[in-house]
């Protein structure tokens, strides 16, 4: 059996419009997924209590897209695994299992290497992405702020 991704499919849900960013085919196994980036240390998370707590914010983005694709991925009768990803590092639940079974997969079909560094290399990959991620947001913030000093109009810079 093939292990193939479709990115952001569209026409599972024409009445909704809904468009989760990954179709995951691995054996036996169709699993639809959503991707969150969150940080947790942001003001807002600190004053509710979402960022204090060990993956709070992780996994409320986890239920998030859980009630926005149940009926879907329900219909279509796909496992729903949300990947939400906090930029302290941190995986939800659903992300660590979205990862362990790409990694069974992967070693099971792909018998270079071995489940432990197909993990390890998937980890990686999503902590440099985070990062950035994180990287590009801090420039662009930093490059708006130089032109707002600048004293020129910001109309013209997109949001």
């Amino acid at each position: 059996m093939e292990l193939k991704a479709q990115l952001e499919p569209t026409g599972l849900h024409a009445s909704s419009g809904l468009r989760p960013d990954l179709l995951l085919s691995l054996p036996g196994r169709l699993i639809l997924t959503d991707i969150a980036v969150c940080h947790p240390l942001a003001p807002g998370m600190l004053r509710n209590g979402l960022g204090t707590r060990m993956l709070g914010r992780a996994k409320y983005m986890e239920g998030e897209k859980r009630r926005k694709y149940a009926k879907l991925s329900s219909q279509r009768q796909y496992e729903l695994l949300p990947f939400a990803v906090e930029t302290c590092g941190g995986l939800a639940p659903s992300a660590v299992k979205l990862i362990q079974a790409m990694a069974q997969a992967a070693a099971q079909h792909l018998s270079l290497w071995s489940r432990t560094d197909i993990l390890r290399e998937l980890v990686g990959s999503v902590a440099i992405a985070v990062q950035r991620g994180s990287a590009l947001s801090y420039l662009e913030g930093y490059d708006k702020s130089l032109y707002v000093l600048s004293g020129r109009d910001m109309a013209g810079i997109a949001a």
